[in-house]
């Protein structure tokens, strides 16, 4: 998984619009299942040297 496909998932999930109880369900689905993006994003992250993570982290 490239730098630039974690940035994209990042942004999307920063601007996913929740209006419904039915989008809150579809946001937990694609991001926080067992096999959604976040789970994938985890596993990749073994494959990614220590100083490139340090990069990736995001400021809160």
């Amino acid at each position: 998984m490239s730098q630039e496909l974690i940035e994209q998932h990042i942004q999307e999930a920063e601007t996913f619009s929740i209006q419904s109880p039915a989008d809150l369900e579809n946001f937990r689905l694609k991001y926080l299942s067992k096999k959604g993006v976040l789970a994938d994003m985890f596993a990749l992250m073994k494959n990614i040297e220590p100083a490139e993570r340090k990069k990736l982290r995001v400021a809160g």
